[in-house]
């Protein structure tokens, strides 16, 4: 007997480049830490919704419309950020 897993969505392993960005908002997702207000790199979309609206907008030049664009493409998805309802 194995312990039921809940069922994973392929796309959370694959890198957030996959969910066709603006620039902009990829960009700001994949800088540096040093380069990014000391907030952490995002490689992933399993990275991607473990965030905060709040949290992703601390990076450098990540705002309204960079936060709108990452929901609508997680959307796509059936995705959506950590706390959004």
């Amino acid at each position: 007997w194995q312990p039921k897993q809940p069922p994973t969505n392929p796309i959370l392993s694959q890198p957030v480049k996959v969910l066709r960005l603006s620039y902009r908002s990829l960009r700001s997702l994949t800088r540096k830490p040093e380069w990014n207000n000391g907030q952490p790199q995002i490689n992933t979309v399993g990275e991607l919704v473990e965030q905060e609206a709040d949290e992703l907008l601390l990076r450098k030049n990540f705002g309204q419309v960079s936060l709108r664009d990452v929901c609508e493409r997680l959307a796509e998805h059936g995705l959506k950020l950590k706390g959004d309802t």
